[in-house]
């Protein structure tokens, strides 16, 4: 039986225009990072003005138990940016 295993996330957004011609935030390909420190500072370079590829980013911790398929609920540990509502 596995213990369930932290997972750091890091979910970059673009800027995508809808059909009534309002930019909203979208996920693109998330980032499974090495460590907290290394979302956070993929972060960094979104504040900072050294990645222009991303409008804004999500650092997210979970905690997975692949073999029995549970996921709890995503810890939010950084929101940098342009980000959309949680719920969206």
């Amino acid at each position: 039986m596995m213990a369930a295993e932290e997972r750091i996330i890091f979910q970059p957004y673009v800027l995508k225009v809808d059909r009534k011609g309002i930019q909203r935030p979208e996920a693109v390909a998330p980032v499974v990072c090495r460590s907290v420190e290394d979302g956070k500072a993929r972060a960094d370079k979104i504040t900072s003005g050294a990645s222009t590829s991303f409008v804004g980013a999500h650092v997210v911790r979970l905690l997975v138990d692949e073999e029995a398929g549970d996921y709890a609920d995503p810890e939010i540990l950084a929101a940098v940016g342009i980000v959309p509502e949680i719920g969206e």
